[in-house]
């Protein structure tokens, strides 16, 4: 024999026996509006956590993802890092900047990182920079 829902509200969720509105026994037409309100409320926030638990599965991805680009070129960075400092320290060692009529490349923080993280083509593009005049 099939069961007979007492709120017609709830009739087909499976938050049914579960719902303390349901068990007031109040089926009145003025009190479906607070079980509606109840179960948007609750379909919002089950939606929120499930967002949440997705986007934070995404950034878990990604991070992984970089981290794993990361070491399996770590060699080649650092030989690409290396070389780009040794060519600034060349570059200054021999006063080849002298030769076109500028002063040597600088020493300092934002210089050796840029050299650092960009390697080669980061001393190319400080060189290049202060041929044009340009100072970090």
């Amino acid at each position: 024999m099939a069961r007979r829902f007492s709120c017609p509200v709830f009739a087909g969720f499976r938050d049914f026996f579960s719902s303390p509105l349901c068990r007031d026994g109040n089926n009145s037409p003025g009190n479906t509006g607070k079980r509606q309100a109840y179960i948007i409320n609750k379909d919002i926030e089950s939606f929120m956590a499930l967002l949440g638990v997705v986007i934070l599965i995404l950034v878990v991805i990604i991070f992984l993802a970089i981290a794993f680009y990361v070491i399996k070129n770590i060699g080649q960075l650092v030989i690409n890092a290396i070389v780009g400092l040794i060519t600034l320290f060349i570059v200054n060692f021999f006063h080849l900047m002298q030769y076109a009529g500028k002063p040597d490349i600088g020493y300092d923080w934002i210089t050796v990182i840029i050299c650092a993280l960009a390697g080669l083509p980061g001393a190319i593009l400080l060189i290049i920079l202060s041929l044009l005049g340009i100072t970090l």
